[in-house]
């Protein structure tokens, strides 16, 4: 548990970092968003919902790779083995 707290604070003290450049330079260009409220809300939840649909589809695939190692290994692991009687 030790580990996770030392690379949590370490992340956390390098986090404003990220932060502030990006909000900076929002305040400095306010006219670009201003009044496109609506069309930034929509582009974010596009593109969040595109984000969990590859993380999912992502996540799926990697679960069938792994799923058909495992089968070749065992399979292979068994023809092996009778062979072996």
């Amino acid at each position: 548990m030790k580990w996770i707290e030392d690379g949590a604070t370490t992340i956390l003290a390098y986090l404003p970092l990220f932060f502030i450049p990006a909000t900076a330079g929002i305040v400095k260009h306010m006219d670009i968003f201003s009044g496109r409220g609506l069309l930034l809300i929509l582009i974010l939840i596009v593109s969040s919902v595109l984000t969990i649909a590859v993380a999912a589809h992502t996540s799926q695939w990697l679960s069938t790779l792994k799923g058909k190692s495992k089968a070749g290994w065992s399979s292979k692991s068994l023809s092996e083995k009778g062979k072996e009687i």
